[in-house]
């Protein structure tokens, strides 16, 4: 099962010299995933101790792409889409199988922190960054992992923000509201032409 060829998954993983491997690891692991909890939900607990950090690491540095190029770019968004996968099945175990609230917030922040840096990084739909490589399907999925969870378990929500800093919470409000408010463009203020009548002789 799962538990054989995590050694496998998890040296794929570690290999940040292949975009191609990243992401054939997380779509074989999500699916693998998707079959073993179905029998025992416990699995992702020991899934997320042997590769949960690699999994967070490569969010970010496909996130941010701090890897690029070729292998990677055209990788980016599959990376990044079966990661928040594999994030959200563990949040989901998490708010119901952990009593300790310290263990969820931990993990939540430090998922929030990593989705708030490819925001900046990526912009959201008619937001754009304007950076180099940015994707705003990327800046989206991770809106979407911050309304799933503000509507899905509150209170966690809330203790998160309290516990990530204030530069992150700005930038994880205003994605929230953007995607609640369907991506509308920001307004323009359009400047009132100045009548030019009253200095005409």
């Amino acid at each position: 099962g799962i538990k054989c060829s995590i050694d496998a998954i998890k040296t794929q993983l570690q290999d940040l010299q292949s975009g191609p491997r990243h992401a054939a690891a997380l779509v074989a692991l999500r699916s693998a995933l998707h079959s073993a909890i179905a029998e025992d939900s416990s699995v992702l607990s020991y899934v997320l101790q042997s590769v949960g950090f690699e999994i967070l690491q490569l969010l970010r540095a496909h996130g941010v792409r701090v890897l690029s190029g070729p292998g990677f770019d055209e990788n980016r968004v599959t990376v990044c889409a079966e990661s928040v996968k594999v994030n959200l099945m563990a949040f989901q175990y998490l708010i119901s199988a952990s009593k300790e609230e310290d263990k969820s917030v931990s993990f939540i922040s430090a998922l929030f922190e990593i989705l708030v840096e490819s925001i900046s990084f990526n912009g959201l739909p008619n937001h754009p960054s304007g950076k180099k490589g940015a994707d705003e399907t990327i800046g989206r999925m991770c809106a979407q992992v911050f309304v799933h969870v503000v509507r899905t378990a509150p209170m966690l929500f809330k203790s998160t923000m309290v516990a990530i800093s204030p530069e992150s919470r700005a930038v994880l409000e205003s994605a929230v509201r953007a995607d609640m408010s369907g991506y509308a463009a920001p307004k323009r203020v359009t400047k009132k032409k100045i009548s030019l009548k009253g200095f005409v002789r």
